[in-house]
């Protein structure tokens, strides 16, 4: 449910740079249904292996291990980027976000729902639109409830200003 979200937000044309890759799951149904190019990159030197050895080695798409607010890791060419499951546990988001060059297309998720684990949940799509308006153009919020204790994950599509 979630990727489907996602896709429908990108064309197949645009290079993507995913933040937080994990073990390529996203990426692999991307390519899988004919993106041309997904560069991943992730934290975890362990999931960026496993992302490397499940992907045929003809297309063009990589893993790299990096850590998510290290600048040098946006010094490549994309259109989008796409940044799941990370500023949920995580306290990087402004630095990501900040780190995406102008311009360039922007999905990210954020939990609408309180965890000891988050640094962070939002209640609204203002509240969403407070936090992030020096970095992104909100241009859409989406939801997804995904259990019966209703927890929400936002969906957000914006734009790096």
């Amino acid at each position: 449910m979630l990727y489907k979200a996602i896709i429908r937000e990108i064309k197949k044309s645009e290079r993507i740079l995913q933040i937080g890759c994990g073990s390529g799951n996203l990426a692999r149904v991307m390519i899988y249904d004919n993106y041309k190019y997904v560069r991943g990159v992730d934290a975890a030197e362990s999931v960026i292996k496993a992302a490397q050895n499940s992907m045929a080695t003809r297309h063009r798409s990589k893993f790299v291990f990096g850590y998510f607010d290290d600048a040098e890791m946006y010094n490549i060419e994309y259109d989008t980027v796409i940044c799941t499951e990370v500023f949920e546990y995580s306290d990087c988001d402004i630095e990501v976000l900040a780190s995406v060059k102008e311009g360039a297309k922007v999905i990210f998720t954020i939990p609408g729902y309180p965890n000891e684990r988050f640094p962070r949940w939002f209640r609204s799509e203002r509240e969403i639109k407070e936090r992030y308006k020096e970095l992104v153009e909100v241009k859409s919020v989406g939801d997804i409830v995904f259990n019966s204790d209703h927890c929400k994950l936002y969906i957000v599509n914006a734009v790096r200003i």
